[in-house]
């Protein structure tokens, strides 16, 4: 069997070459951007360079790294607006590093096995009203960005207002584990 390049492949093979000497993390992050090294299904991006490699490091970028999103839509075929469509967002670029993980992985065990502790409310104390959010005032609109280096606003938009849409209206109750969706969007 005979082994043909994809369009994918031939476009690696020309960034290699045309960046030869002079690849890193930002470069890498630029070329995975771009069509047709992204893929239209993909939906996250890694990079690793020989520093991070050698500290076991990596990043990730959740979402789609073209910064396209998706977002529910009455009669859409590529995301209909179903009970409990969560849009696809773009949500930038994290380093990981799996030893980090594995050593908080041992602790959260350990600490599994300890007894539970007392829960406590935080006391904001004299600055609690500092903290008081008016659901009424958040925003309420779109927010469209004026141009492709613009999306991490629209994004960064989106996700801090879901946070704050999802918190208490009661100071005293308890706040929905994060991920899960809140009662307004289970009815659709």
């Amino acid at each position: 069997m005979v082994y043909g390049p994809s369009n994918r492949d031939l476009a690696f093979w020309d960034y290699h070459r045309r960046e030869k000497g002079k690849i890193d993390a930002a470069s890498a992050v630029d070329a995975i951007a771009t069509s047709p090294i992204n893929r239209p299904h993909a939906c996250d991006g890694k990079v690793v360079t020989s520093e991070m490699a050698e500290e076991m490091v990596f990043l990730a970028h959740f979402g789609k790294v073209t910064l396209r999103e998706k977002f529910p839509e009455k009669g859409s075929r590529r995301m209909p607006d179903l009970p409990n469509a969560v849009p696809h967002l773009t949500l930038g670029y994290s380093a990981f590093s799996p030893i980090h993980i594995a050593a908080r992985l041992n602790g959260a065990r350990s600490a599994a096995d300890a007894p539970p502790a007392e829960p406590s409310l935080f006391d904001a104390g004299s600055a609690a009203a500092a903290y008081e959010i008016d659901k009424k005032a958040l925003w309420i609109n779109t927010v469209y960005p004026a141009c492709d280096g613009d999306n991490w606003f629209t994004s960064g938009t989106a996700a801090y207002w879901q946070m704050l849409s999802g918190l208490p209206l009661d100071a005293k109750a308890p706040t929905r584990p994060s991920g899960t969706p809140s009662p307004s969007s289970a009815i659709g």
